[in-house]
């Protein structure tokens, strides 16, 4: 490594560090916290019970009328099926009901209002789409702090002493060099995973030029809308396009000319949540749309994975205390760095005053 490009390798590592470390700390956190969001949702949740015994036919419906007896004035926008869990909009404001699945009955409403402002604040720092774009800006600054520190630890540890050994040896007599070192050190152990978390969320960041890249499907509006059909016809109309799939939740049209969307899972799917999506005409149940995860090219298939791997969908518990730990990494990093770097502060503004009294004494 050459002088010119180590000098510019450190120049953005300490100044990218330094001035965007306090949002990486943000992000890194609330990260950690959001990969363990339904962990936390379903343990704070009510153990509720149904009073009724007597299994519905239609227990979506059911659901859906029970909810509308309860909250008149509602918009049904989401369901999701593994939880039954009804997302409504009512007077302005989203609330979750959960309903029985075998009877339809409404068990209750369920809020974590201080996980929500987290979640929020991690996806879009709770500024809507610009947000979503700046999360995505810290997301592009953390993965060139994280290739600047590969490439000062490459050059340190390997290019100048001549053996990678010396990187792992801590001196633990001086404070000042043991903070370097350690800083060093946790640096690589953790760079690989921030080099992963952050790549993915330059995409989460930035979806719709990312998935201009790829052939996405057409999207589709539908032309005459009448009374919408029960829920339990428009997932049977879905599963016919998926055989062998299992449904996994229902987006519901806030406008007439918006389809009916319906996301299946099936075997293969990298998404719990499944990665096929069938659009519906609410009135008909008329197919109008099928997105096959099947189907994907190569590209469409990189560019649809960050999401499962940034949010740890896969992988168990382990992925996910792996990702909590490496969400904590940065205000580590930057908290060690910054001693680092004030530490080095000091001492050069220390030095002319120490020169000039040199030269008075010896006058």
């Amino acid at each position: 490594m050459n002088g010119t490009f180590r000098i510019a390798a450190k120049t953005v590592h300490i100044w990218l560090g330094l001035a965007v470390g306090l949002p990486f700390c943000m992000m890194g956190l609330t990260g950690s916290l959001l990969v363990y969001r339904a962990d936390i949702e379903k343990m704070l949740r009510p153990n509720w019970h149904a009073h009724s015994t007597t299994r519905s036919p239609q227990p979506l419906s059911e659901a859906e009328r029970n909810i509308k007896a309860r909250f008149p004035n509602s918009t049904l926008q989401h369901v999701s099926l593994s939880e039954f869990e009804f997302t409504i909009r009512d007077r302005g404001k989203q609330t979750h009901v959960y309903c029985d699945p075998l009877t339809g009955e409404l068990l209750g409403t369920f809020e974590v209002p201080w996980l929500d402002w987290r979640v929020g604040l991690h996806h879009n720092l709770r500024l809507g789409p610009a947000g979503r774009q700046i999360a995505g800006a810290i997301g592009i600054a953390l993965f060139l702090t994280s290739i600047s520190g590969l490439a000062l630890w490459l050059w340190r540890g390997v290019l100048r002493n001549g053996t990678w050994r010396s990187v792992f040896q801590i001196d633990w007599r001086r404070c000042k060099t043991a903070n370097f070192q350690l800083h060093r050190l946790s640096g690589l152990a953790a760079n690989v995973f921030l080099l992963i978390l952050s790549s993915t969320g330059i995409v989460l960041g930035f979806p719709r030029t990312f998935r201009s890249l790829v052939k996405e499907p057409t999207r589709v509006t539908v032309e005459k809308v009448g009374e919408r059909l029960p829920l339990e016809m428009l997932l049977q109309s879905a599963l016919r396009e998926i055989p062998g799939g299992q449904a996994k939740e229902l987006r519901l049209p806030q406008n007439n000319a918006a389809p009916v969307t319906v996301r299946i899972w099936h075997a293969g799917d990298f998404r719990p949540e499944g990665s096929n999506k069938v659009s519906l005409n609410p009135s008909t149940a008329a197919v109008l749309s099928v997105d096959r995860s099947a189907d994907w090219s190569t590209a469409k298939r990189i560019v649809m994975s960050p999401t499962p791997i940034h949010y740890a969908e896969w992988g168990g518990g382990i992925v996910k205390a792996l990702w909590c730990v490496t969400g904590i990494a940065p205000t580590l990093l930057f908290l060690s760095g910054f001693a680092i770097w004030w530490m080095g502060f000091r001492a050069a503004k220390r030095a002319p005053k120490q020169v000039s009294q040199a030269v008075l004494t010896a006058q």
